[in-house]
């Protein structure tokens, strides 16, 4: 084959592929990321942001220091508990209740490390469990940012915050803010028909009396509660038991 021959059939070959894909323009990866993507990847640096505060939250100075009173706590009660005591308590369906159980029962038999707070200890085991109950029996609870979600509403906490000063929205005090009671959220994502009329009926502030009076069945009502009167639609009857109690021994 000739030099000439060689060059010509030279020329019709395709460059090797190494060359082809060096002589490709440089992709999208190589100039940048698209906008979306930029976007995405900011989003999640931020809720990686958030992650990194809450973790650095919930193992500060102040939360640890809790925990290691509350260990060595833990660990005292069952130096000097009896193990029928022990026993019985971890029968119980939940951790307060587990420790409230334990608790009144060092007090009741005069075995606790800390005689100076047993008539406190025992009053605080007891208010724990009946808001514990009490909350059980109104279906649990929001917070307020929860029921800001759940009923659709914008503004989050603080549009919660006004209404509940109004009676639109039901909520109870508690060491850290307000307690929401799921039991005023009816179908469709609503408040409860007729529950604003009933609280603004009392003639009494504390909001968990009115709870208890919510819930507990009335004479007055054929032994339903003022709740379930509620819910069929009969809000004068339950407004009454409300408008009573305070007033006349209801």
């Amino acid at each position: 084959m000739s030099e000439r021959t060689g060059r010509t059939r030279g020329k019709g070959r395709k460059p090797p592929i190494k060359k082809q894909l060096a002589d490709k323009p440089a992709s999208r990866k190589a100039t940048g990321r698209s906008p979306a993507r930029k976007r995405v990847s900011a989003e999640r640096e931020v809720v990686a942001r958030e992650r990194t505060e809450k973790a650095a939250t919930r193992h500060s100075v102040v939360r640890e220091a809790f925990v290691a009173r509350g260990v060595e706590f833990v660990k005292k009660m069952a130096e000097v508990a009896p193990e029928s005591v022990l026993a019985t308590a971890l029968g119980k369906r939940t951790a307060l209740d587990t420790m409230a159980t334990a608790m009144s029962a060092l007090v009741a038999t005069r075995r606790s490390f800390d005689h100076d707070d047993e008539v406190l200890v025992a009053a605080r085991v007891r208010g724990a469990l009946e808001i514990e109950k009490l909350l059980d029996r109104a279906g649990g609870a929001y917070s307020a940012e929860q029921l800001a979600r759940v009923l659709g509403k914008a503004g989050g906490r603080a549009t919660i915050a006004a209404g509940r000063k109004v009676n639109i929205y039901f909520g109870l005090p508690t060491s850290g803010g307000y307690a929401y009671p799921k039991l005023q959220v009816a179908s469709g994502g609503r408040t409860l028909p007729g529950l604003r009329e009933f609280l603004d009926a009392f003639t009494v502030s504390d909001p968990w009396i009115k709870l208890v009076i919510l819930l507990e069945p009335s004479p007055k009502l054929g032994n339903r509660s003022p709740l379930e009167v509620l819910r069929a639609g009969d809000t004068d009857s339950a407004v009454r038991v409300a408008s009573a109690y305070g007033s006349h021994g209801a």
